[in-house]
């Protein structure tokens, strides 16, 4: 962990990521990267602006929450010819999304010398149920105590009204990190359940 330029819940993540079995080390590369980036979707003003943005972002919407949608953000990002064109109708920033692939490409190379049993850099062609399960359980190990859970009606945890899960009924969440504003909200957040919470207490941070 003391190896990689990133803080030691990150850490933990990519090392959990290249287990056997969980194996999708290149997917949670793709992710920590787009969180080491600052301001990738824009937030434009005035309303018809804004049901444009959220016509756009349909395409990369995911229902796990904001972790698989920066996946499927990067992928769509990196699978179209205009890049710069397709970034600007989805108000996302054609800047930021150059940092993260440099970002990427660094904690590529810090991960090659993982043990010789890790999994290929080769990303999954789709990303499938099964997939972000194992992704948001290597989350899991890394930030174990940046859970909460959810009850009917009445959220323990604020989220964020940026994420997809904003306004949405889960059973439990896993955050990236506390923001305050008006209140205290979950940024950076994933739908997760108990069972698994409960396992990552048996696995340690």
């Amino acid at each position: 962990m003391a190896k990689l330029p990133l803080v030691p819940a990150l850490a933990r993540v990519l090392i959990a990521a290249a287990e056997p079995e969980l194996d999708c080390l290149h997917e949670a590369i793709d992710i920590i990267a787009a969180l080491s980036v600052e301001n990738i979707l824009l937030t434009p003003t005035g309303d018809e602006k804004r049901e444009q943005m959220e016509e756009a972002r349909k395409e990369f919407d995911r229902r796990e929450g904001d972790h698989i949608m920066l996946l499927t953000l990067v992928r769509e990002y990196e699978s179209q010819p205009q890049k710069k064109a397709w970034a600007e109708k989805h108000f996302v920033s054609h800047r930021a999304m150059q940092n993260l692939l440099d970002v990427r490409k660094q904690l590529k190379q810090y991960t090659i010398h993982f043990t010789p049993s890790s999994p290929s850099l080769t990303p999954a062609a789709t990303v499938t149920p099964d997939l972000a399960s194992r992704i948001l359980k290597c989350f899991l190990k890394g930030f174990l105590h940046n859970t909460a859970r959810t009850v009917v009606g009445n959220q323990a945890v604020a989220i964020h009204p940026s994420s997809v899960l904003f306004g949405k009924r889960v059973e439990a969440i896993v955050y990236h990190e506390f923001v305050y504003t008006t209140r205290a909200f979950a940024r950076g957040v994933s739908a997760v359940e108990m069972g698994w919470i409960g396992e990552g207490s048996v696995w340690g941070g």
